[in-house]
């Protein structure tokens, strides 16, 4: 599910347009992949590995400190916003609230998995309103990040399930573009029209 979550949806983000210029020159298809998959970097791609770092902090504060997770969180999210540093994983662009966060939460839940990071993300936005008077929801990065940390592996493998999602996002961007669209034509992301199946229930 953490890797469904990560396809992208639109023709918007950078990996998405890398590979879509390069399909427009007709690279082939693993040429192409491979220049999206290129561009994913900690700027594009990174929060979830940000997100699993900030919330290990977090719980492994209040273990070592012996108090309450909202506590230690309490006390970092005060100390990020001193150094200016941002807190992966929180607001989006698009959604105010992104629709494959309760997904992921209920998931983690059935499958045993959530555990103190995921608890503590499903909180994160209240303690940071309380404590920046911002109102910033949690997206799908952040609980990756919070899924992935429960689940006891290292942080990077957040971004391993974002680049193996967008893999195949990237995929149907390079078949649509080579089979649908002229070569070499002038490409202006913002007008992009969506023309594939029309909304459906899948079974």
């Amino acid at each position: 599910t953490m890797i469904t979550a990560s396809v992208d949806h639109g023709v918007t983000p950078p990996s998405a347009q890398a590979t879509i210029i390069a399909a427009s020159t007709r690279a082939s298809y693993e040429i192409a992949v491979a220049q999206g998959i290129g561009v994913i970097t900690d700027v594009h791609g990174g929060a979830g590995a940000k997100a699993a770092r900030f919330f290990q902090e977090c719980v492994e504060k209040s273990e070592k400190e012996n108090i309450d997770p909202s506590d230690a969180a309490r006390e970092i999210i005060k100390k990020y916003i001193v150094k200016g540093k941002r807190i992966e994983g929180m607001g989006h662009r698009i959604h105010t609230k992104d629709p494959r966060r309760d997904v992921l939460w209920k998931l983690a839940s059935q499958t045993n998995v959530a555990g103190k990071h995921v608890e503590l993300s499903k909180k994160i936005s209240m303690l940071f309103e309380e404590i920046k008077g911002k109102k910033l929801p949690i997206n799908v990065d952040g609980v990756i990040g919070a899924v992935v940390a429960d689940m006891g592996f290292d942080p990077m493998f957040a971004k391993v399930f974002f680049i193996y999602g967008r893999t195949a996002g990237l995929s149907a961007h390079y078949f649509e573009e080579v089979t649908t669209q002229p070569k070499m034509r002038r490409i202006n992301f913002a007008e992009a029209v969506y023309k594939g199946k029309e909304l459906r229930k899948v079974p």
